[in-house]
């Protein structure tokens, strides 16, 4: 028995999840369909299988809670690795990266006998997938490339219950139900890299779709799912993006297999509708800005997987498929006729930029309590200064990129307050928004102050690390709004504090009535609504504001105080767009003539000055609804006599 086991294909399935909430989410959803009778009971009968999870000490005890979990041992063998070094709040796609390369180096001396399956935690499995793949498991080392496919996970995740059994622990989807729900519910990203339909499009093109008929959808991707790999080569330190470096580092043969067939495998991608919304924007795909976009990341890989076809069908496949392959390759390869030459994948400028903001993060958390950090052993050295630019072309960017970085980390090790926005940007203003927040605060000590915001919310950086250094300034907690317990808000503040976006602000407002209930009376809530989508008319921030609140929550406006303060302008917005289309000329196109480029310095150089002026000269904020305006804090304060309670049937 013993040689017949040994003798079988090594095979370690890889995911990684971590937190409380997200624990409960791939319980419910992504682990009951891995558990599915054609997934990992399917593998574990004809493979040598481990599965291997990568969370945090302190997620490994929700597991422990979770019926789908104990199944889950019950099927097959399953540890975890813990990744707690590697976790911070952001830079997912490093954190995520880290962590398979973890539980790759983890297998020792056998990773060239073992296959790694990898599965993000929030991918539903269509049942009989991993059967599927077992024929592609074979004794020669390999990469196995498969593509997944996006819906709505609002409407699809109440859809799925039908599809449950045994408890819930299982999930059985079929393949072509799986691609059913994902056409009727396509995730907005999808349809607007959909080249077939000229409504919308997408200001990154990294799959590229055509819709054959209501049952078929045609897909090439250049980034695309590394599904399994068996190294011919042990993984080195990391020097790229799992879906970027780690095929090129563990099969430098380039041997590649992409499923092509959604009957064979399939991944259905739940995603919140409101996801990259601010990569999405109404017109036709222009395709000498696909061109532009594609060749400043593209890899080799990637290159080769968009030469190959991926069909999604709910069923059969229709006569008229071969005329749209026809169209889809012609389109593809009038793409990369255009192209530069593909970028290395090691050191890529995407991962060492990304590096960089998941250090300043790690760094930032060690004196907000964290330990100290140290740089993790999967992590590779980061390449000389220079080497990310050379990418984009240019040696004066680099210098003065890296002399901005050295002095900007160097404020920031001396003030711990992270990179605020400096005084020549647009986002300059928002500052103004936190200091009235400060100033004016019900609670100065912040001992009963809570600053949160939503983890799905998509924040400028500076916004988040502005907050947050306001936040541990003042003693204040800071939490997840979408992670607060439910005994939390038992308790009583004295001020409340939330950051979101203009994408996000409709949920924070229909959270405020949970939030006000946590405020003693005369307390405090307030909103800040970042809007730094900069293509869309800046005065759609005070007008949906104010239109949510008159139509929609109403309720807000019966109870207590509200104020609202304004900065920013539509002068400023376009100029801030200027600064920005004169930076790419100079720091991103280095085929530029010198003349160009010395336009753009000019050019970017005259917009900074007025950007500069106007935010020394402009008066701090205004109180009325602001044309243009950038950002905007709502204050919604309780009244001092009775508690507040929303509820619409007392309301009268």
């Amino acid at each position: 028995m013993v040689e017949e086991v040994s003798a079988k294909r090594k095979v370690r399935f890889l995911t990684a999840v971590w937190g409380e909430r997200y624990v409960r989410e791939f319980a419910s959803l992504s682990l009951p369909s891995f558990l599915a009778p054609g997934n990992l009971p399917a593998l574990v009968r004809e493979v040598d299988l481990e599965v291997v999870i990568m969370t945090t000490q302190s997620s490994s005890e929700a597991f422990d809670r979770e019926p789908a979990v104990r199944r889950l041992r019950e099927t097959a063998p399953c540890r975890f690795i813990f990744i707690d070094d590697l976790v911070t709040n952001g830079l997912y796609g490093v954190t995520l990266t880290l962590a398979y390369a973890r539980g790759i180096m983890d297998a020792g001396a056998a990773q060239t006998d073992t296959w790694f399956v990898f599965m993000n935690s929030d991918f539903v499995l269509a049942d009989g997938s991993l059967r599927s793949l077992l024929p592609h498991l074979g004794v020669e080392p390999g990469a196995i490339m498969s593509a997944s496919l996006r819906a709505k996970a609002e409407r699809v995740v109440p859809l799925l219950d039908s599809y449950r059994c045994q408890g819930e622990t299982i999930l059985s989807l079929s393949s072509r139900e799986g691609v059913r729900l994902a056409l009727e519910h396509p995730h907005r990203t999808v349809v607007a890299k959909t080249l077939s339909q000229s409504a919308i499009t997408s200001s990154t093109h990294n799959q590229l779709y055509w819709r054959v008929d209501d049952q078929t959808l045609l897909a090439r991707n250049h980034l695309i799912f590394m599904l399994a790999i068996r190294p011919e080569v042990p993984l080195a330190p990391i020097s790229s993006y799992c879906d970027y470096g780690f095929t090129p580092a563990m099969v430098p043969s380039g041997r590649i297999d992409v499923i092509d067939d959604s009957d064979t495998f399939f991944m259905l991608e739940l995603q919140p509708s409101q996801q990259e919304a601010e990569m999405v924007s109404w017109g036709k795909a222009d395709t000498s800005r696909i061109v532009k976009q594609l060749e400043s990341w593209t890899t080799r890989e990637h290159r080769l997987c968009a030469r190959c076809d991926v069909v999604f069908h709910s069923g059969e496949v229709p006569t008229g498929l071969d005329d749209v392959r026809t169209e889809a390759k012609a389109f593809v390869d009038a793409l990369h006729a255009r192209m530069r030459d593909p970028l290395p994948a090691e050191h890529h400028a995407q991962w060492v930029l990304g590096v960089e903001a998941w250090r300043d993060l790690m760094e930032r958390s060690t004196w907000q309590g964290r330990k100290n950090h140290i740089e993790p052993e999967e992590l590779g050295a980061m390449p000389v200064a220079g080497t990310a630019d050379k990418i984009k072309g240019g040696r004066f960017p680099t210098l003065v990129r890296y002399l901005t970085r050295f002095v900007r980390s160097q404020i920031y090790r001396v003030l711990r307050t992270g990179p605020p926005y400096p005084l020549w940007h647009l986002g300059y203003q928002a500052r103004r928004l936190f200091r009235i927040w400060r100033e004016s605060s019900v609670d100065p000590n912040g001992a009963n102050t809570c600053v949160m915001w939503s983890r799905s919310d998509v924040l400028d950086g500076n916004i988040r690390s502005w907050a947050s250094a306001v936040a541990a300034s003042s003693g204040a907690k800071m939490f997840y709004i979408d992670e607060l317990a439910a005994d939390l808000l038992e308790k009583t503040f004295h001020e409340i504090l939330v950051i979101t976006n203009i994408s996000g602000s409709d949920y924070i407002f229909s959270q405020a009535e949970h939030l006000l209930k946590a405020l003693v009376n005369g307390g405090r809530l307030s909103i800040f609504i970042e809007h730094s989508q900069l293509g869309m008319s800046q005065a759609d921030l005070a007008r949906r504001v104010l239109d949510y609140l008159l139509d929609d929550a109403g309720d807000l406006l019966k109870y207590g105080e509200v104020e609202t303060h304004f900065v920013g302008s539509d002068l400023l917005s376009s100029m801030s767009r200027v600064q920005k289309v004169a930076a790419r000329t100079v720091f991103v196109d280095g085929s530029s003539s010198l003349l160009k480029s010395l336009l753009g310095i000019v050019t970017g150089a005259a917009a900074t000055l007025f950007i500069l002026g106007a935010n020394l000269l402009q008066p701090a904020t205004g109180t009325a609804q602001r044309a243009g305006a950038s950002a905007m804090l709502v204050n919604i304060r309780t009244p001092a006599r009775t508690s507040v309670r929303l509820d619409k049937s007392k309301a009268a």
